[in-house]
């Protein structure tokens, strides 16, 4: 079964929930598949959430750990790391992502993106600002 992350974060977030939801996932048994843009879309909202009080870092690091447990996804092995990279500098994931493979690659950041920009510069990444 194909699952997006609109599904999942139904079990998540309670502004999520709806009776369907709960009906489906009180009977299916997997197993789900998703493609890699699963672990950005999901994580993104709980982040996003997080930021406005709707849940708990620690709830967010559990439901990640949960789904990514039970579906198969290639882009697993390094969400966790740019969860903690996006909360640390308040980046959105996609943000996260540029300045984590600058900083694997030791290689300069280019972009136009206020945020994403001095969170570089913060952790010492060389930056070109286009703004």
């Amino acid at each position: 079964m194909i699952i997006d992350a609109s599904a999942a974060l139904s079990q998540v977030l309670p502004s999520q929930k709806t009776t369907s939801a709960d009906e489906f996932f009180a009977d299916a048994a997997g197993p789900f598949s998703a493609p890699d843009i699963f672990v950005w879309e999901f994580i993104n909202t709980l982040l996003r959430a997080e930021r406005i009080g709707v849940i708990t870092p620690k709830a967010s690091d559990s439901a990640i750990s949960d789904w990514l447990g039970v579906i198969e996804i290639s882009a697993a092995s390094v969400a966790l790391a740019l969860t903690a990279l996006s909360r640390s500098q308040g980046l959105s994931l996609f943000d996260s992502a540029y300045l984590e493979l600058a900083e694997r690659l030791g290689a300069p950041l280019v972009s136009r993106d206020f945020a994403l920009l001095e969170a570089a510069r913060r952790r010492g990444v060389p930056v070109h600002d286009l703004r």
